[in-house]
């Protein structure tokens, strides 16, 4: 009975690992999403976006099946001047 019930664990885990996807998400504590846009031509504004995600799901190791998701919440824009920034 022991060698039948270590067969299907071992049954379970190899399809686990067939048809396991993995899902990587951004961290956010170690991740940054930054831009830069020119004005007047002489001078250029910096600003980064603070509320982000993002994730990659693929369900293969070649990436052909894969999906990248990726969201901005714009209304957490930081360009150090409050008054652009509203």
């Amino acid at each position: 009975m022991k060698k039948v019930l270590y067969a299907i664990a071992a049954l379970f885990v190899s399809v686990a690992g067939v048809f396991g996807q993995t899902t990587w998400t951004v961290d956010n504590v170690h991740s940054n999403v930054k831009f830069t846009v020119s004005h007047l031509i002489i001078s250029e504004v910096e600003g980064s976006f603070r509320v982000y995600s993002g994730s990659i799901r693929s369900e293969s190791s070649d990436f052909t099946r894969s999906a990248v998701e990726f969201a901005v919440d714009v209304n957490s824009i930081n360009t150090d001047n409050g008054m652009r920034d509203n």
